[in-house]
């Protein structure tokens, strides 16, 4: 038996923990927030009401005990968790070593984690943004402050990708630095099995200093589910019986700009970039008819297709041989985009062209290329989308993930106050790049007066964000702020994802 802190007990994975601690005979002080919320009743338990900042108290109740565990998280749904988690970790750490304790647990995240080769799972831009905050604030902490921490022994407990309740089997694989996937590309573990792990690792000590477990089940359940749950819900509002694309046509002098609008269940653009020396396409479609339809239209321009960029949009390159930003090869045939691609696979079938087969040519971020007489700018997209770039085409078209269009903005692109902030540095360096038409993976080109609307539109909306307390009074300001734009309908889904 040891005598625990426990930080964060009241939390999801606190309560966890707590459960797990108690259950093995374990004498436990849980420090939290909010006492009320500690409905477990044990003569082995007490309970402290303090904040993680007061570090005379935290000093105070850790002095004399065996070991702390912090499963500390200012809340999913903080505004400021991204600045709380920066300031109060370092505290919980100073007062444990001001106490004397020797060992702290801290229960980490999948961020930190590689899911590539140099690529950790934060930096790859599969974490929602409405988590992100949190995500990469714990990944700081542990990279900047807890690495350098030589005075006590420390471990870093990271979950697998997918961590929700489920049922206590005790079976699980513990890894290292690397997210632990399955053979079919999973990687999830229930909220229990991770508490069986940590307490685990309490009593065992298999690991120290800064040596980072990662802990997974090997359970089928889809990898990232909820980093992909906006793209799946996409799926099911709009997949309906399928009508033929259409082609428009911008002549911008030295080169014209083909946009072809797909129509398909995911509402995804393609485009042809026609040159004097040739054709590049861009983001080609991922349904065999609009890529049959697509390529008819490419030979029908009579000149040679100089190279094939694929950026956001991997699926539906099929044996061609592609062009892509240095390290997104790696990132396609990683466990992260390879789960959506799956996803879709087991929805559509048939119905879409497999990933890419054909040779991936990488190109750096920040580098001018020369296809078919056109110059191709490769810029760092946005930091709430997958790790691609933005693409400067003949200094008068950019691409980015998400056009600017005249209507509500959909809670596919926006699900958090970083995720707009992203969207307005994004939008602000589109404007500044002296651009005639914009363009995106979804939708099709707009001029600079939409990037200006959704500029203003996004300001709107973080101060109305800032204004309202519910999510129904954040609706009505926004219908009241923009009059009968079209996508009010959509505005319930995003503001509830704005305030869950």
């Amino acid at each position: 038996m040891k005598n625990v802190v426990l930080i964060g007990a009241s939390g999801f994975v606190g309560t966890a923990i707590l459960s797990e601690l108690l259950n093995r005979g374990n004498k436990v002080t849980a420090v939290v927030r909010n006492p009320e919320k500690i409905t477990i009743s044990n003569s082995n338990l007490s309970v402290v009401k303090a904040d993680v900042s007061d570090v005379e108290t935290i000093t105070a109740t850790c002095k004399d005990k065996d070991i702390v565990i912090s499963a500390y998280n200012p809340g999913w749904t903080n505004p400021n968790i991204y600045e709380e988690t920066l300031k109060n970790y370092p505290l919980i750490l100073k007062a444990v070593k001001q106490a004397g304790i020797k060992r702290l647990l801290c229960v980490g995240g999948a961020g930190t984690l590689f899911c590539a080769p140099g690529l950790r799972v934060v930096d790859s831009g599969a974490i929602p943004a409405e988590i992100m905050g949190g995500v990469k604030s714990l990944g700081e902490f542990y990279l900047n402050t807890l690495c350098n921490e030589k005075e006590i022994d420390w471990v870093f407990f990271s979950p697998a990708g997918t961590l929700e309740p489920g049922q206590r089997t005790g079976k699980f694989r513990l890894g290292k630095d690397d997210l632990i996937v399955d053979e079919n590309g999973n990687s999830h573990i229930s909220v229990e099995d991770y508490a069986v792990a940590m307490v685990d690792e309490m009593e065992q000590a298999n690991h120290h200093w800064g040596v980072l477990p990662s802990v997974t089940n090997d359970n089928n359940i889809e990898i990232m589910k909820n980093v992909f749950l906006f793209l799946l819900t996409f799926v099911a509002m709009v997949a309906e019986a399928q009508t033929k694309g259409n082609f428009e046509v911008l002549d911008l002098g030295n080169f014209k700009l083909h946009v072809y609008n797909t129509n398909d269940a995911l509402g995804d653009a393609s485009y042809i970039i026609e040159g004097n020396d040739g054709v590049v396409t861009l983001e080609q479609p991922l349904f065999r008819d609009n890529v049959s339809e697509f390529n008819t239209y490419v030979t029908s321009l009579n000149k040679p297709v100089q190279k094939i960029i694929t950026n956001y949009h991997v699926g539906g390159t099929g044996n061609h041989d592609i062009v892509m930003i240095e390290g997104m090869p790696e990132f396609v045939k990683g466990a992260i985009y390879g789960g959506m691609m799956q996803n879709f696979a087991k929805m559509f079938g048939d119905a879409i062209v497999p990933m890419p087969t054909g040779k991936a040519e990488e190109v750096s971020l920040g580098s001018t290329q020369n296809w078919g007489g056109v110059k191709f700018s490769f810029q760092q997209g946005a930091s709430t989308d997958f790790p691609a770039a933005s693409i400067i085409i003949g200094g008068k078209v950019y691409y980015t993930h998400w056009a600017p269009a005249k209507s509500h903005i959909s809670h596919l692109q926006i699900s958090s106050l970083a995720a707009i902030d992203a969207e307005i540095a994004e939008a602000e360096k589109a404007l500044k790049s002296g651009c005639e038409y914009f363009i995106g993976g979804h939708g099709g080109a707009a001029k600079s007066n939409m990037v200006k609307f959704k500029i203003n539109y996004l300001k709107t909306m973080k101060r109305t964000i800032a204004a309202n307390n519910t999510a129904d009074s954040f609706i009505d300001a926004m219908k009241k702020a923009y009059p009968n734009l079209p996508g009010e309908a959509g505005l319930s889904d995003l503001a509830n994802i704005l305030y869950k």
